[in-house]
């Protein structure tokens, strides 16, 4: 069976709410149905990560970061491009799955599992829509949270789909290897700002054979934050220079794999809806059914509230 190649970054270990999140997110990935993994951590800033893995019993390997300065240079905390870069170190030809993710997701038992069984050639995935909690007591008590309209929800389904994304990508190691893939990720070392669906381009259009494992096995984002412009608040200023050299890699990554523009370039609007709702859902009929109808709802609610400010917008100006 093929190995599961977990490539990350890790905050610093101290007491405070991110540190009982990155425990309960390597705790998932202990937890796991199927044990044939390995955790591929990049250090950038941290220190002592070795210590307190070793603590908790993973199967684990760390790498110091080799691009501190440019990462600096960009006002960054890590490198996502350095860190799955670095799975080049470990993966083997027909032999790995690659899973791409940030340390503030939980995962479910039968995460790997899941993605093992639902393996095929060049195959790439994630669970969409991902659940979100304002913190590790609320995931605890079941508190889930709605990030858009800084409130709780029943169902991670009721909230608007539109602007969200995931944290976690997996796909066929073979997908690194490939030349064509090689030649586009070499020339796009993006480091800090970004669009946020830059990483799910890169690890999930190489073809159109994508899916969606939400109702197999789903994803528990523990965001820490309020709102979704906290997290730009409490960062560094931001970098319109830096920005705009990030797209231009971005852009020449998406023209050399041939990207489809609805993607990447066009329908700023419907932007991340189309680009989730592309993954090919893992469910019964029923559940299919259920879900694309969701997916147009919120399409078509979308389109109405678009309308309403571009009328506003009108109404303002002749006045």
């Amino acid at each position: 069976m093929k190995k599961i190649i977990i490539v990350t970054t890790l905050r610093e270990f101290k007491n405070d709410v991110h540190h009982k999140t990155q425990i309960a997110f390597l705790n998932s990935i202990k937890n796991q149905t199927y044990q044939n993994y390995e955790i591929i951590v990049t250090e950038f800033f941290e220190k002592n990560t070795s210590k307190h893995l070793k603590k908790l019993n993973l199967k684990f390997r760390v790498i110091k970061s080799k691009l501190l300065n440019e990462v600096k240079k960009s006002g960054s905390k890590y490198s996502h491009w350095e860190f799955v870069n670095n799975a080049y170190k470990v993966i083997k030809k027909d032999q790995n799955i690659v899973i791409s993710t940030l340390s503030d997701v939980i995962f479910e038992k039968n995460f790997f599992e899941e993605i093992i069984n639902s393996y095929q050639p060049y195959f790439s995935g994630t669970s969409w829509p991902q659940i979100n909690y304002e913190n590790i007591n609320g995931y605890k008590k079941g508190k889930k949270y709605d990030i858009v309209n800084q409130s709780f929800t029943n169902h991670e389904l009721l909230t608007p789909l539109h602007k969200l994304m995931s944290d976690v990508y997996f796909f066929d190691g073979n997908i690194l290897l490939n030349k064509n893939f090689i030649k586009a990720w070499k020339k796009c070392k993006i480091h800090g700002v970004s669009h946020g669906f830059v990483p799910t381009i890169w690890f999930c259009f190489f073809n159109d054979n994508r899916i969606n494992i939400y109702f197999t096995s789903k994803l528990h984002n523990i965001i820490n934050y309020k709102s979704l412009q906290e997290p730009k608040k409490n960062g560094t200023k931001f970098n319109k220079h830096l920005w705009k050299l990030n797209d231009k890699l971005f852009t020449n990554f998406c023209k050399i794999m041939k990207v489809k523009a609805i993607y990447w370039k066009k329908n700023e609007t419907f932007r991340k809806i189309f680009i989730f709702s592309s993954f090919k859902v893992k469910a019964n009929i029923f559940n299919k059914v259920f879900f694309y109808a969701i997916v147009v709802s919120n399409i078509i609610r979308r389109i109405f509230l678009s309308l309403k400010d571009k009328t506003k917008k009108i109404l303002m100006n002749n006045n």
